[in-house]
């Protein structure tokens, strides 16, 4: 990774966003982050974030702002993006333009109760340094900001990356969300990481919530890790055999 930081504020020169995209979907998305420059800065987070970094091919662009999404709709009145309601309470909506299409989701801090997987109660907030908290890990809670070609990494995903370690934001987390444990599972089979050890840890503790979940959610990633090539499926097998889940998914 090519990466020149300025530690002061945690920021990232890094390679250029060009070259991972097709130039229409950059310029497509360079004219949406300009819109919205007045208003907010328009970030790329998560999976695309952490595969652009790996040099890895990645389609999904997940895009986040302080923008509520009745300001998104606002802002973007009148113009050639439409915006989608998906969920007003939880802050997401799909924008699209042309043939591209991005998930959109307002920055926010999420509240659970316990032993619930989804939050109860979420506010919606201005900074990023609170929202990539709700986030689930490390690797994934590193932001990309479109115009000045930056990154912010406010949970040190960078470090995670280069140790090739899936780590867990808020290791309480896991103490009500089972389907984080499996999200745990399918990025270290993945992108061959190893898990973080005292993720590893609660998430054994906790290995009860993955039980918890429903049906289809179980069915959904029994699907998944059977369709994993030969060595991602063993690499499965092994960690939720240490992760004590018996006879769910293989």
């Amino acid at each position: 990774m090519d990466l020149i930081k300025n530690k002061k504020n945690n920021l990232y020169n890094v390679l250029d966003l060009k070259k991972y995209i097709i130039k229409d979907k950059y310029e497509n998305l360079i004219n949406l982050a300009k819109i919205l420059k007045p208003f907010a800065t328009l970030y790329i987070v998560g999976g695309f974030v952490r595969n652009m970094l790996l040099k890895l091919p990645s389609e999904d662009i997940d895009l986040t702002s302080s923008l509520t999404i009745e300001e998104l709709q606002n802002v973007l009145n009148n113009t050639s993006y439409k915006v989608d309601i998906k969920n007003k309470k939880f802050g997401t909506a799909k924008i699209s333009c042309k043939n591209f299409t991005y998930e959109y989701t307002t920055f926010r801090k999420d509240y659970y109760n316990s032993g619930n997987h989804f939050p109860q109660k979420v506010s919606f907030i201005k900074s990023l340094t609170e929202d990539y908290l709700r986030r689930d890990f490390t690797i994934n809670s590193i932001y990309y900001n479109i115009l000045n070609n930056q990154i912010i990494d406010p949970s040190n995903g960078l470090n995670d990356i280069k140790k090739r370690l899936v780590r867990i934001i808020t290791l309480a987390t896991l103490d009500y969300d089972g389907e984080r444990i499996l999200r745990m599972i399918k990025y270290s089979c993945l992108l061959n990481f190893k898990i973080e050890k005292d993720t590893f840890i609660k998430a054994k503790q906790n290995n009860k919530n993955v039980y918890a979940l429903n049906k289809s959610m179980i069915e959904l990633y029994k699907q998944f890790f059977n369709s994993l090539t030969y060595f991602k499926r063993s690499k499965a097998k092994k960690i939720t055999k240490k992760l004590e889940l018996k006879n769910i998914f293989f």
